[in-house]
């Protein structure tokens, strides 16, 4: 056979093989819960629906750091408390939520010891309650293109204190919002091992004419442009969440997230759709509302979350290694059954 044609069958027999072992599929991403209280205590439901989808993660909001105006100065509050033990069967991942408020008032000078103080804060009730150390520390802020310096010097000052303390195979993470993401140029991209891409709350919750805040497709369709060529391994979150927006005078009033809807099937109250507007003056479950009042209320529907994962999963450039459900509470469990939340984590098997 003359050589070139020995070269033309080898090669071919090269794509052949090459064609009967294809890679390795990867593994399914880890299925998690958000748990967002100031208070772990699991109920009967709640420790059912976590076997029932085989949840190995829990993302628990540790503490937040927020201003403190009499002080002048950034402050930790609401710190979790422990009541059962049930956290020890899961991979613990400690979450830190920061406003940006403290961004915008934080001195230069006190970015350094407000991350030791978040990274030492976070050990300390780690430790004291027996968890494991984590392989994650997750951040949680809406930073904007003003505040990013400062967010992301603190980001850096963290990550230093946990090399520096024995923690370096402790990954730092961050949230991302889907507009922090088609933005980046002004927003940035945070100096972490890896971000979590929130599908959620990406309308304008205080604008009265805004339809659903928390979460609709064609809105999340808007941000998705870029989201391939981020360059940040992403995981994904998606909300199971609902709450009332409440407009007095036509101006946003404040969230009302223990309202249940059956309340307001009441004849003081008059119905359009999602919206609901009060008569005359009404009390509610200890709520006091004026006559032309408006609440809004927002679902998270499960076929608007199963819709946006089919959106983020095919953006995606690649498949995230972790699922994370906001958040973990009976009432909003209530509102799903277990196959349809088995559906939502499936959709990126």
């Amino acid at each position: 056979m003359p050589l070139r044609h020995c070269k033309t069958a080898l090669f071919c027999l090269a794509i052949s093989l090459s064609c009967c072992h294809p890679r390795p599929k990867q593994p399914p991403p880890d299925r998690s819960f958000y748990y967002w209280k100031s208070v772990y205590s699991l109920t009967g439901k709640e420790r059912e629906y976590l076997q029932a989808l085989r949840v190995s993660k829990l993302y628990v909001r540790f503490f937040d750091v927020t201003w403190d105006v009499q002080r002048s100065a950034a402050t930790s509050t609401a710190p979790i408390r422990f009541k059962d033990s049930s956290y020890l069967k899961y991979a613990v991942v400690p979450v830190v939520f920061i406003t940006n408020e403290v961004l915008v008032r934080l001195d230069a000078a006190a970015v350094r010891p407000l991350a030791e103080h978040i990274a030492g804060l976070v050990l300390q009730l780690r430790d004291g309650n027996r968890l494991p150390p984590a392989d994650e520390l997750q951040l949680d802020c809406d930073w904007t293109a003003v505040t990013r310096d400062r967010y992301f010097s603190l980001l850096t000052d963290i990550r230093r204190w946990l090399d520096g303390n024995g923690q370096g195979s402790c990954r730092l993470s961050a949230t991302i919002r889907l507009y922090q993401c088609k933005y980046r140029d002004l927003t940035g991209v945070p100096p972490v091992a890896k971000g979590l891409l929130m599908c959620y709350n990406m309308g304008d919750l205080k604008n009265s004419n805004a339809h659903n805040s928390i979460i609709e497709t064609a809105e999340l369709e808007k941000y998705t442009s870029k989201l391939s060529s981020y360059p940040l391994p992403l995981d994904v979150a998606f909300p199971i969440f609902n709450w009332k927006v409440l407009f007095h005078e036509g101006r946003y009033a404040g969230l009302m997230e223990t309202l249940p809807t059956a309340a307001l099937a009441n004849d003081a109250v008059m119905r359009t759709g999602n919206r609901y507007t009060f008569r005359r003056d009404t009390t509610l479950n200890g709520h006091v509302f004026d006559p032309g009042d408006q609440l809004r209320d927002e679902q998270s529907d499960y076929h608007a979350v199963q819709s946006s994962a089919n959106v983020i999963a095919r953006e995606l450039k690649s498949p995230p290694g972790n699922v994370v459900l906001f958040h973990l509470d009976s009432a909003n469990l209530a509102n799903y059954t277990p196959d349809e939340l088995e559906n939502i984590f499936a959709r990126f098997d």
